[in-house]
């Protein structure tokens, strides 16, 4: 049974955990660490002495995978700007809340502080692996995630699938015959601090009041400036607060929107309806005359905050209101009745039955492929559309089996020849779509598999671990380039669980992370990712000394690297590593003393002792990659 765990609602450094970071991380990034460092008003003035002289900070841009063939940039900001996140959501956690209630169109913004999540057994949880998500405020119990998973609670749909399910929807769908669905152009790109202070005070009342920079859209905005270098064009991507600040703005412009069309006789409801996800539009309507007026508002309103509609993605719809996509759902949901229909675990999941022998694998595995692809194809949809779900009903369908307890030997070769032919199955399809986001999905079927294989022969064993290695060697040398690695890293920290130690080469290791010869090659994320891979196996000894020795020389080019978000984080991250020796700390820290960055009224012997016995953003010594990874599922992305 789930326990519920009650949340101390004036806990809130736990904005480090849930409001500051990406989704998009390496799933070891957790900030655990810095969270637990934060409790100590003691801690954070060291903090303050390190970093205040700096008036803004520079955030570590990220390139991940938007889609085949595009990129999309995010940011990973300075520490110390995550740490001022924590009084501005303690002074203004109200504010927010009151200034995401305005408008009629939303259908996700905060309504609450989060008071209770539900912790279950560790069997219950393999049995719930769930997609990522906020924490929706609900009153049935069972739909509250299993981690608290962030600061606010949210109305009134965490995905906008849900929306399309919903009653809502089927309600307005029964009222208007027409849908017009566009979006926003690159939004989070086009918006800047000062458009805030502007929204909600007016330009003419901002310019007029002295005491306007201590209001809460001007300490927002301040924030979002300081975390960003400075720069007034564009707010950082990826972190919640973020999504926040545009919510709030785009509440304002929806309430504009409703205003002006009532005083022209065009009434919410009755005449059309508006919903937005995020910066996603709905319009349902009847009459195409007034189709050109309502649009023709919606662009004014946008565009006096220098926002624009990309026409490219614009979309129309006559009843029934279904997309290729959600047709689409329906057919994979036949596709793993059929992949399945010969491995049934029963109901109580003690038991596992096997009806077929899948000798020839790879000739059932190119079958299943096809089917997929014709799939696609038949429904006029990308891989993208339909990888969440594919990989949410694998990872249930594996972990159903990993339930099962003592295998037969008969069973244990069939299901491993069964257990080959998915891995081929889901490397395609993650090969058509290698985001982030698919890349945790997949990362959690490879280690249900790698579990369920532990309880096959040994030669069982190392030959699904074989196949999944060679087929996440493929997929790593041929993901897109031009990205930071995200993808490739994740999959590689997956790999953890196989049974591969022995077989993989300090030139595996370094294809796995993607590191190269290149002085400029290394990043953060390489470099804890490589760091955490290594240990201290003897083998890999050269390729972490490679590793710091990159490192360092990054930090030594920098002219303010205290005042950078990536090297303050490797920086941080390399006293706290439990497998770099005290004399490369000390050699490290010696280098920091020779640059002149630290601040002199602070002793060096403070600075060095805080820096090695806390830990910071890498949770170095957790060992589950599945508890990591179920965490992670919590996180909402773009």
């Amino acid at each position: 049974m789930a326990e519920e765990i009650h949340i101390n609602k004036h806990d809130y450094n736990r904005v480090i955990l849930t409001e500051v970071q990406p989704y998009e991380l390496p799933f070891i990034v957790t900030n655990e660490g810095f969270y637990s460092y934060l409790k100590s008003d003691k801690k954070r003035v060291f903090l303050d002495s390190l970093f205040g002289q700096y008036s803004e900070t520079l955030p570590f841009d990220f390139k991940i995978t938007k889609t085949s063939n595009t990129f999309r940039k995010l940011s990973l900001i300075h520490p110390h700007g995550q740490s001022k996140f924590v009084d501005f959501y303690r002074k203004y956690n109200g504010l927010i809340k009151s200034k995401c209630d305005s408008s009629k169109f939303s259908l996700r913004y905060p309504v609450d502080i989060a008071l209770y999540y539900f912790e279950t057994e560790e069997k219950e949880l393999d049995s719930k692996l769930k997609d990522e998500g906020v924490d929706l405020q609900v009153e049935e119990h069972n739909k509250v995630p299993i981690y608290a998973s962030s600061f606010f609670t949210y109305k009134k749909y965490n995905f906008l699938y849900k929306f399309y399910d919903s009653y809502t929807f089927h309600r307005i769908e029964r009222k208007f015959t027409k849908l017009h669905k566009f979006d926003v152009s690159k939004c989070f790109e086009n918006l800047s601090p000062d458009m805030l202070p502007s929204a909600l005070r007016g330009k003419e009342l901002l310019r007029s009041e002295s005491d306007s920079k201590r209001s809460f859209e001007s300490v927002f905005s301040d924030l979002i400036s300081y975390v960003n270098y400075g720069r007034n064009h564009g707010i950082v991507i990826g972190p919640e607060f973020s999504r926040i600040f545009a919510e709030i703005l785009l509440q304002k412009i929806d309430k504009n929107i409703e205003v002006y069309l009532s005083g022209i006789g065009i009434k919410y409801g009755k005449d059309y309806v508006i919903k937005r996800y995020v910066d996603d539009y709905f319009l349902f309507y009847n009459d195409d005359s007034l189709l050109e007026l309502i649009k023709k508002q919606v662009l004014n309103c946008l565009s006096d905050y220098k926002l624009f509609i990309n026409e490219s993605k614009d979309e129309y719809f006559n009843r029934p209101f279904i997309t290729g996509v959600t047709c689409a759902k329906l057919s994979v949901s036949e596709y793993f009745q059929d992949l399945f229909e010969n491995v049934k675990v029963s109901s109580n999941l003690e038991d596992l039955t096997i009806s077929a022998n899948f000798f020839n694998y790879s000739r059932l595995s190119n079958k299943y492929i096809t089917k997929l692809k014709s799939l696609v194809e038949k429904h006029s949809i990308n891989y993208e559309s339909i990888s969440g779900y594919f990989f949410t009903i694998l990872k249930r369908k594996i972990t159903e089996i990993n339930e099962v307890g003592k295998l037969s030997s008969s069973e244990s070769s069939s299901l491993s020849r069964f257990l080959l032919l998915i891995v081929d199955v889901m490397f395609f399809v993650y090969s058509m779509d290698g985001r982030v986001r698919a890349t945790y999905l997949i990362s959690e079927s490879i280690i249900q598999i790698s579990e369920i294989s532990k309880k096959l022969d040994y030669e069982s064993e190392l030959m699904i671990s074989d196949k999944i290695l060679q087929e996440a060697k493929f997929s790593i040398k041929n993901s897109i380039q031009g990205t930071d690695s995200v993808e490739s890293l994740n999959l590689a920290l997956s790999l953890k669980t196989l049974n591969t130690e022995h077989s993989l080469s300090i030139e595996d290791v370094r294809k796995l992370i993607n590191f190269t010869n290149k002085d400029d090659n290394l990043n953060y994320f390489q470099l804890v990712v490589g760091l955490y891979f290594i240990k201290n196996t003897p083998l890999l000894y050269s390729l972490k000394i490679e590793l710091c020795n990159r490192a360092v020389k990054k930090i030594s080019s920098s002219r303010n690297p205290l005042q950078d978000s990536e090297l303050v984080h490797m920086i941080f991250d390399l006293f706290s590593c439990p497998y770099l020796t005290e004399h490369f700390k000390k050699g490290l820290f010696n280098k920091l003393m020779e640059l002149r960055v630290l601040p002199e009224k602070v002793s060096n012997d403070l600075i060095y002792n805080e820096l090695i016995h806390n830990t910071w953003f890498v949770d170095w010594n957790e060992i589950s990659i599945k508890r990591l990874l179920k965490k992670k599922q919590l996180r909402s992305p773009y």
